[in-house]
């Protein structure tokens, strides 16, 4: 094809799929990604809790360690047992999750009938075990290295305070928080941005208003229709028939409604411009109507006249471009009068209108093109058809009287995807809900493991200093003041977090613009408040051992001292 005309097909090739991947385009690829990317986040929280509660067992055995170091054991000897010990328990929660998440595909199953199967096959197992496995040593091995490294002279020593080794067992716990509640902001921060979008989507402007109408589909079979005589002939009594049906007020005929996207995109030459390189012409998505399309869907004309009714097949070719075609090729000029053609030997098209720009409501992808031109629908017909009916009757009285005046044309024509429009983009837009869901199960997951480990963390540094307490209360310190100081430590952790997570924050963002960019996101006043509500949270889970520690006795603390 590129060496018999090689002006259309010059910068074209060949490349061989998979048939599975062929249904899956690259902003979808994107999306699993993420979705893969943010569950990877929960295992990450997971990982560096464990790993803050592997590190106080693994110092609290400081003593056994340094006795065992005394007597001749090796480093790997220290370790070894601290990482049994992860492995285990990576192995048991690597078979627990496997078990849910069996349960869970049964559940999808059973409320979604009409949803794929998720099946647990071997590479499924194999990932498990794989993920298990590093895991393991991800928050098994630091904690292991570090204990297996205690001063065998400090640690011996009975009353021993201050060493390195609790220097470090504390930049360490602090340094695992920060992250925990960075990754939970990331996550609660996802959920919330999609969701909120696209419980939005459907409220976005459109360039036109889906309102109460009704849309189907027909296809004409070639051994009915052989030529562009039997298409013209279909729609016109398709319109005839269809606007007699009683409570009907206006019928039009379509190549596409915009609902998915055009599906048409052509290679779009313009008179009087210098002919671009082959396999770089600016692309446009065209759509063939008829003179009640832009009325019916709202869709403003911003200059110029509509398609005459009466238009005829043979007279010189007409469009209406839409305004982003008018900005880029006629920029502060009128496109009226100007011509346009989709091939190097097709005849001119002259430019009758200039209509208002419209997104495809269900497809929140990056379009195609942005260039859209609309061909009269008696000079470009074709054998896929899209009708829309107008009419304030509910869907059910009128769905047999359209199937029958379909069917009163020719028996063997077959109506698709017939119902109203704003019925079809719910429906459309339904699979974002199990998305929704998802992101909000990881998010719920995330925060809670990351507010457990805040906790725990913020106990363990509130006992370490239970010596100071006792001392500050018995020279007059009261509750509140030993509350703040622990509250104060804890909002430098959680402050830290919350910088660290909104750099995240952003490249989640980016992500969803760059695959899902019809979706509106909210703006920044939506990520101060969940930040704010996580600092809330997150001093509350502060605020238990605070509370718990400004009511200790003082005489008991120190006599033990």
């Amino acid at each position: 094809m590129r060496r018999t005309i090689p002006p259309d097909n010059g910068g074209q090739s060949i490349r061989a799929i998979t048939l599975a991947s062929s249904n899956i385009d690259d902003d979808s690829r994107k999306v699993y990604w993420l979705i893969t990317g943010l569950a990877l986040l929960v295992l990450v929280i997971a990982c560096a809790n464990l790993a803050s509660v592997q590190l106080a067992r693994a110092f609290s055995r400081g003593h056994e360690m340094a006795v065992r170091a005394a007597l001749g054991a090796g480093r790997f000897t220290l370790m070894r047992p601290l990482l049994t010990e992860s492995f285990l328990l990576s192995a048991i929660g690597g078979s627990g999750g496997v078990l849910l998440a069996y349960w869970t595909n049964r559940v999808i199953t059973v409320l979604s009938p009409g949803s794929d199967a998720i099946p647990l096959d071997a590479r499924v197992i194999a990932f498990s075990v794989v993920a298990a496995l590093v895991t393991a040593l991800f928050f098994g091995l630091a904690p292991a290295w570090l204990a297996s490294r205690i001063s065998t002279a400090d640690a011996l020593k009975d009353g021993t305070r201050g060493s390195t080794g609790s220097r470090t067992q504390r930049r360490l716990k602090s340094l695992l928080v920060v992250g925990q509640l960075a990754l939970a902001l990331v996550l609660v921060s996802a959920a919330v941005s999609f969701g909120v979008a696209v419980q939005q989507s459907l409220q976005r402007d459109f360039g036109w208003k889906p309102g109460r109408l009704i849309t189907g589909s027909v296809s004409l079979p070639y051994a009915l229709f052989k030529d562009a005589a039997g298409e013209r002939e279909f729609t016109r009594s398709f319109q005839t028939k269809v606007g007699q049906i009683p409570g009907v007020t206006r019928v039009s005929v379509a190549h596409w409604v915009p609902i998915f996207d055009y599906f048409s995109p052509e290679k779009m030459f313009v008179e009087g411009e210098a002919p671009s390189a082959p396999g770089h012409e600016p692309i446009a998505v065209t759509n063939s109507i008829d003179a009640n399309f832009l009325g019916i869907l709202d869709i403003p004309l911003k200059e110029g006249r509509n398609f005459p009714p009466d238009v005829k097949a043979d007279s010189p070719p007409l469009v209406i471009v839409n305004e982003t075609a008018a900005r880029r090729f006629w920029p502060g000029r009128s496109p009226l009068g100007k011509r346009v053609r989709f091939a190097a030997d097709a005849p001119w098209a002259e430019i009758i209108g200039v209509a208002g720009d419209v997104r495809m409501a269900a497809n929140v992808g990056q379009p195609v093109s942005r260039l859209q031109v609309y061909r009269a629908l008696n000079q470009a017909p074709d054998r896929y058809y899209s009708f829309i009916v107008e009419s304030a009757l509910p869907i059910d009285s009128l769905e047999k009287p359209i199937r029958k005046a379909i069917s009163d044309i020719h028996v063997d024509i077959m109506v698709q995807q017939l119902g109203r429009i704003d019925q079809i983009l719910r429906s459309a837009l339904s699979g974002n809900n199990f998305m929704i869901v998802t992101l909000s199960a990881f998010a719920l997951v995330g925060l809670l493991i990351s507010l457990i480990g805040l906790y725990g963390v913020m106990m363990q540094l509130t006992v370490q200093r239970i010596r100071e307490i006792g001392v500050r209360l018995a020279i007059g310190a009261d509750q509140f003041a030993i509350v703040r100081l622990i509250l104060v430590q804890g909002a430098w952790l959680i402050a830290g977090g919350l910088m660290v997570g909104l750099g995240g924050v952003f490249a989640v963002n980016h992500l969803y613009r760059q695959t899902m960019p019809e979706l509106q996101l909210p703006g920044a006043s939506s990520q101060i408040g969940i930040a704010a509500a996580l600092t809330l949270v997150g001093l509350l889970a502060c605020y238990l051992p605070a509370r718990r520690a400004s009511r200790v006795d003082p005489a008991i603390v120190l006599r033990a001292e």
